[in-house]
């Protein structure tokens, strides 16, 4: 398991992420890596991991996160890379997952070793699910386009 992190740290983060590496089962990504270049480090991995939970912490980890589904660009890199996913149990995802075969919700960590052998089995139709879910849903230039187009009908 890899755990990349899109900016620094707290030292809270840093010395959970410390406990979690000296498993030897984890590996922790220290460095921030060029934005241009996250699909190639998302592309490298085989499957992506939604671990998305409602905390107090802050506004970004509220009620925001049951609603973050579409919006999260962790699950746009993971489906435009073909890989299949694994969420926490949101009913976003579960909606999702139902339409796009390209992955399962899981209620408790216990659950991922099996989720992980249920995708394996069928790796390339999840893939492939994941793409279409990229194509059809959480590709931003349709949404891009047309947002201009009106921009500059209101202007002209």
């Amino acid at each position: 398991l890899v755990i990349h992190s899109r900016r620094v740290v707290n030292k809270r983060m840093q010395l959970f992420f410390d406990q979690l590496e000296q498993t030897g089962k984890i590996y922790i990504s220290r460095k921030l890596f060029p934005q241009n270049h996250m699909s190639e480090l998302v592309a490298s991995a085989d499957f992506g991991l939604a671990p998305y939970r409602q905390t107090p912490d802050g506004p970004w980890t509220g009620k925001n996160i049951l609603h973050i589904g579409h919006s999260s660009g962790k699950v746009a890199y993971y489906a435009l890379c073909g890989l299949p996913i694994i969420a926490r149990d949101l009913n976003v995802y579960r909606k999702v997952f139902a339409e796009y075969d390209c992955g399962r919700v899981y209620r408790n960590t216990q659950e991922i070793a099996g989720i992980l052998q249920e995708l394996e089995k069928n790796y390339d139709r999840h893939s492939k699910e994941a793409r279409r879910l990229y194509i059809e849903k959480l590709n931003p230039i349709k949404g891009v386009n047309l947002f201009c187009d009106r921009v500059c009908k209101a202007i002209s």
